[in-house]
C-alpha cells in the first residue's frame, strides 16, 4: 500500500475540508492533523521513503503514552487513531501493538477493566485496519480461540461456573471480540477452502454451548450477525441459544464491572468511527467499513436507547441521527458503515 499517496502528501488533496461545526471537535481536528503531519513527516525522508529508527522511536515513545493515559481512559474519543496511523507504516508495528495489547489482556496482574479495554483495541484493530492482512487476523483469532477454549475447560471444575460478568468478564470480552472479528472479515476468513477448514478448527460451537453462554453477555446485533453467518456457513448453530438468552433477564450488577440489563458489554470499540473532517484525510484511506449483511436486533432484544447505540441510516424506525461524514469519509466510503460501536462524547452531532 502506499501511504504516501493514500495520506495526500503530494498536494493533490480532494478539496479543503470545512471546519467542524462542534468547538471543541474543530479544536481537536486541528490538533490531531498536526500530529498526524507531524507523525508522517518524522517517519519519512524528503524521498518519501521510510525512515525506519525514527518509526520505532517515535512509535515506542506513542506506545508508553499510550500505556499511561489512552488505554486508562474509558471510551477516548479519536486520539487512539494516532498508533492506528502509524502502525500502517510497516507490519512490524502492527506485530508489536498486538503482542502488548496481548499481554495485557493475558497478564493476570493488570486489572480486569484494563484487559477488557485491551481486547476491545484488538478486536477492533484488527477488524478497522485495512493495513492487517488476513494471516494475521488467523494467527490473533487462533490466540484469542485458544485461549477461550481453556478458560471453558478450567472453568468446569471451578466454583463459579454460571454466567455472571463480575467472575467472567475478560472471557465474554474476548468471547465478543471473536464473534466481531468474524462477523467483520468472514468474507475473506472464509473466502478459501483453507481458509473455511481453519474456521472448522476454531470449534466454534463449543463456545457458543458453553455454560457460560457468552453470547447471553455480547451486544444483541453482534450476536445476530454472527449467528446468521456462522448458521450460513454451518460453523456454528445460535439460534436456540439466541431464542432462550431473549426470555431470561440479564444478571445486574452494581460493583462497577459493567454489567446492566440491557448492554451487558460496553459498547465500546475504539476505532469506531472517525468523524473529524481535516485529520480524516490521513485515516479514512485506512480505515475498513462494514460491508456484509447486518442483522438488526429488534427492540425485544434491546430497549436501551443510550448513547452508544448503533448509528443508523436509513433502517426503519431508527430515532438515531446519522453523524455528519466529513468530505474524506464520503469519497472512501460509499455508503454509511452500520457497524459503528465507537462512542464520541459530544462529537454525535458534528
Amino acid at each position: 500500500m502506499d501511504v504516501t499517496s493514500l495520506m495526500g502528501h503530494d498536494d493533490t488533496r480532494v478539496s479543503a475540508p470545512k471546519p467542524m461545526t462542534h468547538k471543541e471537535a474543530d479544536r481537536l481536528d486541528v490538533m490531531l492533523e498536526i500530529v498526524f503531519r507531524y507523525t508522517y513527516d518524522v517517519c519519512h525522508n524528503r524521498n518519501g521513503e521510510l525512515a525506519w529508527e525514527a518509526t520505532k522511536k517515535l512509535y515506542r515513545e506513542l506506545l508508553v503514552v499510550f500505556d499511561r493515559l489512552i488505554l486508562p481512559t474509558h471510551a477516548s474519543c479519536h486520539v487512539q487513531f494516532l498508533l492506528f496511523y502509524i502502525t500502517s507504516f510497516h507490519e512490524a508495528l502492527v506485530e508489536g501493538f498486538l503482542d502488548y495489547l496481548w499481554k495485557k489482556l493475558q497478564d493476570p496482574n493488570t486489572q480486569v477493566v484494563f484487559r477488557q479495554a485491551a481486547v476491545a483495541y484488538i478486536a477492533s484493530f484488527l477488524a478497522r485496519a485495512k493495513h492487517i492482512n488476513i494471516s494475521t487476523v488467523r494467527v490473533c483469532l487462533d490466540l484469542m480461540v485458544a485461549w477461550a477454549h481453556k478458560y471453558i475447560s478450567e472453568a468446569i471444575y471451578a466454583l463459579s461456573t454460571h454466567n455472571d460478568m463480575s467472575h467472567h468478564a475478560t472471557f465474554y470480552s474476548v468471547c465478543q471480540a471473536i464473534f466481531y472479528i468474524i462477523t467483520f472479515r468472514h468474507k475473506e476468513l472464509l473466502g478459501t477452502k483453507e481458509g473455511f477448514k481453519h474456521c472448522q478448527r476454531l470449534n466454534l460451537q463449543t463456545i457458543v454451548t458453553a455454560r457460560l453462554n457468552p453470547l447471553r453477555m455480547c451486544l444483541p446485533i453482534i450476536a445476530k450477525t454472527f449467528a446468521s453467518i456462522t448458521r450460513m456457513h454451518q460453523l456454528a448453530f445460535c439460534d436456540t441459544i439466541l431464542e432462550r438468552n431473549k426470555r431470561t433477564m440479564f444478571p445486574t450488577s452494581t460493583d462497577g464491572a459493567g454489567v446492566s440489563a440491557n448492554n451487558p458489554l460496553d459498547a465500546f470499540f475504539p476505532f469506531d468511527p472517525f468523524l473529524l473532517n481535516r485529520s480524516g484525510s490521513y485515516v479514512v484511506p485506512l480505515y475498513r467499513e462494514y460491508d456484509g449483511v447486518l442483522v438488526q436486533a429488534t427492540q425485544d432484544d434491546s430497549n436501551s436507547e443510550d448513547d452508544d447505540d448503533l448509528y443508523t441510516e436509513g433502517v426503519s424506525g431508527s430515532h438515531h441521527k446519522t453523524p455528519e461524514m466529513s468530505p474524506y469519509t464520503k469519497a472512501f466510503s460509499p455508503a454509511m458503515d452500520l457497524f459503528m460501536y465507537g462512542t464520541s462524547p459530544g462529537f454525535k452531532n458534528i
